[in-house]
C-alpha cells in the first residue's frame, strides 16, 4: 500500500522546520530545511518506495503545538501523534524517548536498561540516530 505524506515548510526561532503527515493527520517526519535530504533517507529507509511526498499542509494542531512548545509549554508536544515505521526494537526506543519528562537528559545505557535490555546501549543510540520525528520525539 502506497503511503501519501503531505510536506509542510514551517517558520519556528531555530529556523525553517520540515513536517510530513500522512492522510489522517498523524506526524511522520519532521527536521530542519538544511537537512530535507536526511529526511527523505530516514523515510525511505522506513517505507522504501511505497510513500510519496508531496507539498500540503499538517494539520494546525500539530503546527500550534510546536509553537507552544518553542513559546515555553514544553509538554505542548506531548500529545502530537507520531507514527513511524522503523523495527519493533525503534520503536520502543522511540516511544521510552518520549516517555523522558522535558528537560531532562537519560544515557543510552540507561535508556537500554528502561527497555529490559542493558547490554544494548549501542542499538539504542542507532535507533536514536535513525528517529525521523526529531523534536517531538526528543533525542535526548
Amino acid at each position: 500500500m502506497r503511503i501519501t505524506l503531505h510536506l509542510e515548510h514551517v517558520a519556528s526561532p531555530i529556523g525553517t522546520i520540515l513536517l510530513a503527515a500522512d492522510d489522517e493527520g498523524t506526524l511522520r517526519a519532521l527536521d530542519f530545511a538544511d537537512y530535507e535530504s536526511r529526511m527523505q533517507r530516514l523515510l525511505g529507509r522506513q517505507y522504501g518506495t511505497t510513500y510519496e511526498l508531496r507539498p500540503g499542509r499538517v494539520p494546525a494542531s500539530v503546527t500550534a503545538a510546536l509553537a507552544d512548545y518553542f513559546d515555553g509549554a514544553l509538554t505542548a508536544l506531548d500529545a502530537v501523534a507520531v507514527r513511524t515505521n522503523g523495527s519493533a526494537f525503534q520503536q520502543r526506543v522511540w516511544a521510552a524517548l518520549r516517555d523522558i519528562p522535558a528537560g531532562a537528559t537519560t544515557s543510552y545505557g540507561r535508556l537500554a536498561s528502561t527497555l529490559g535490555q542493558a547490554s544494548a546501549s549501542r542499538a539504542v543510540g542507532l535507533a536514536n540516530g535513525a528517529n525521523p520525528i526529531g523534536i517531538v520525539v526528543p533525542c535526548h
